[in-house]
């Protein structure tokens, strides 16, 4: 049996850097894990935590200005745990994947809010409205405003998600063929599965599906592809 065991924390700090675009910024002097630091509309407050509401419309307040922090996407750290069996001809491996702490914001809820497909703003409906503080508001004027119209300005608490997740990444079963003949040699097959279930996950879509390929895509997820499951067999010979 053999068994592999990797935990990872990673910090940094800027010493000099030049503004690139605007929109994404790192500030000198600062964690690096300030990077990917997520601002944006916050709900307003009162000194006990407790939401705060328009008297008029009964709508929960929001900040100003997009310039609330709200979050990080870096992970605290992250976790992986590989492991072998060997018994006579067979062989048995599983990989399993931790990611713990961070957020991601998702663009894809918000924009199903808007345009009530999401789940949550069905349930609204057919419930007759969202109660808030003990007055009931019309699903679609809700779901709207929280939204922001898919706009930029759109409530914060509502689109971000922990990135926290702890998944089966591998899973293998090999047999090693007895040698049969002298042409071939090491014959063997294995089925493996890939990305195969979660153990734990917050966030309603694969976190993974944040993890984009630039900078400044870090912690977003907006209308990708969903992550699959695979099967698939290998069949490995030696001459």
């Amino acid at each position: 049996m053999t068994t592999d065991r990797f935990v990872l924390n990673n910090t940094n700090r800027l010493t000099n850097l030049f503004l690139i675009r605007p929109g994404s910024t790192l500030l000198n002097g600062r964690k690096y894990g300030s990077f990917y630091d997520l601002y944006g509309k916050a709900y307003v407050r009162d000194d006990n935590g407790n939401m705060t509401y328009n008297e008029t419309t009964g709508l929960p307040v929001l900040s100003g200005v997009d310039d609330q922090y709200v979050g990080n996407a870096n992970p605290d750290f992250l976790l992986n745990f590989n492991n072998q069996f060997t018994y006579k001809n067979f062989t048995f491996s599983f990989l399993i994947d931790g990611r713990f702490g961070g957020l991601v914001a998702s663009s894809t809820e918000q924009w199903l809010d808007y345009k009530g497909l999401s789940k949550r703003s069905g349930e609204a409906r057919d419930a007759g409205g969202v109660m808030l503080n003990g007055k009931l508001i019309d699903a679609q004027t809700y779901y709207k405003y929280i939204s922001a119209n898919a706009d930029y300005g759109a409530a914060a608490d509502e689109y971000l998600f922990s990135s926290t997740n702890v998944r089966l990444r591998e899973l293998a079963i090999g047999f090693k063929f007895p040698q049969f003949t002298k042409a071939v040699r090491n014959l063997s097959l294995s089925l493996i599965g890939r990305n195969l279930f979660f153990f734990k996950r917050d966030a309603p879509f694969d976190p993974e599906l944040a993890l984009g390929t630039t900078t400044e895509s870090q912690g977003f997820e907006s209308f990708q592809i969903p992550s699959a499951r695979s099967w698939g067999l290998t069949l490995r010979a030696g001459l």
